[in-house]
């Protein structure tokens, strides 16, 4: 799961300017001074260096799920471009001594990084499910984190003006990161840009600004178009008919067998309701025509939406939209299992996840 470390760091970590040694401003002097951290210079890879000798050396991880390491490991394209400017300007407090600067230049240039992580992930070849999926977390992650900041700074001493700037500054660049993730994915994420309102009122409980806070910038249109270019459409596409199949692709023994597999390691079905031989015959109908049985899922809905990411490359269009759309599978609790249930519950480490991946293999 995405934990933004380095934010969550120095709002309840190592990291808390209250709690660091400031006596020693070499340390900071010469952080500042390394254009590879302080301006980008070498690129976001060259500052990824730089940041994990900084989490060393405060002790705290930069996880591989963060750094989003199994999707790199696995693409099979270059990059499109790099994101080492931000998309989104606001108006900024300036540092006004060193150990400020450092932290001023860290957290700006790590809102950077994970926006260009992020693209760089969302603009490779994977599957509907994590792609409509990751960027739900990463935005869910950054709202978690933003109401999180007005705790922290109600308790900081009026007098200790490090701090206030520090958790300042990391307030506006958490904006940002959150208003960037929304213009780039608006159509993954499929809500509407935050406005100052909710950000300020809703996320944040503090005044609303007046005037227009943030502006765009011209990079970010290009970006956006990067994006739309970089997806394929779906080639799969129905006749104008009331046609609906999955298109399973493979051979149907197989998926009567891993099927069977699942029910006995996950108890994927309540079989008092649906049997494996008619979700076998569900997930492979050239036609799913009405009063087609309803499927009745027995297993946690995070292990159901696993399932599907894994099955889903050996079907036409076997993903989380098609599935709401048939309306017919219901969870453990009774409940229509829609779209953004399973992209909701899509998260790295289900109950039984090898066994699960283990026994999908076989397809």
């Amino acid at each position: 799961m995405i934990e933004l470390s380095l934010f969550s760091s120095i709002l309840h970590g190592s990291l808390r300017p209250w709690k660091l040694d400031k006596s020693n401003t070499k340390y900071y002097s010469k952080m500042v001074s390394n254009s590879s951290f302080s301006s980008l210079k070498g690129g976001v890879t060259q500052f990824e260096k730089e940041l994990n000798e900084i989490a060393h050396e405060h002790k705290f991880n930069i996880s591989k799920a963060e750094n989003f390491q199994f999707y790199f490991d696995n693409a099979q394209q270059d990059s499109l471009a790099e994101i080492d400017l931000p998309l989104i300007i606001l108006v900024e407090i300036q540092p006004t001594n060193v150990i400020a600067r450092f932290f001023y230049y860290l957290i700006k240039n790590e809102a950077t990084r994970l926006t260009n992580t992020l693209f760089q992930v969302l603009t490779k070849d994977m599957d509907e499910s994590h792609k409509k999926a990751l960027p739900y977390h990463f935005h869910t992650r950054i709202v978690d984190l933003l109401k999180d900041i007005p705790k922290t700074q109600v308790l900081i001493e009026p007098t200790d003006t490090l701090s206030i700037f520090v958790i300042e500054t990391l307030k506006l660049q958490t904006i940002r990161l959150l208003l960037e993730t929304e213009h780039l994915y608006e159509h993954l994420l499929e809500q509407e840009i935050s406005d100052k309102y909710q950000i300020f009122g809703d996320y944040l409980n503090q005044d609303i600004p007046e005037d227009i806070f943030y502006k765009k910038s011209d990079k970010l249109s290009h970006f956006q178009d990067l994006i739309k270019f970089g997806e394929k459409e779906d080639n799969f596409k129905f006749p104008k008919s009331d046609r609906v199949s999955f298109g399973y692709k493979g051979d149907k023994k197989k998926l009567d067998s891993v099927l069977k597999q699942l029910q006995f390691q996950i108890n994927l079905l309540n079989e008092d309701k649906t049997k494996v031989e008619q979700l076998l015959e569900i997930l492979t109908s050239p036609n799913l025509a009405l009063g087609t049985p309803l499927v009745y899922i027995n297993c946690e809905t995070t292990q159901f939406s696993h399932m599907v990411s894994k099955l889903e490359q050996h079907f036409i269009s076997f993903n989380p939209t098609e599935i709401g759309n048939t309306k017919l599978f219901y969870s453990k609790k009774g409940n229509l299992i829609k779209r953004q249930n399973l992209y909701k519950n899509l998260i790295d480490e289900p109950k039984k996840m090898e066994e699960i991946d283990n026994i999908i293999k076989h397809l």
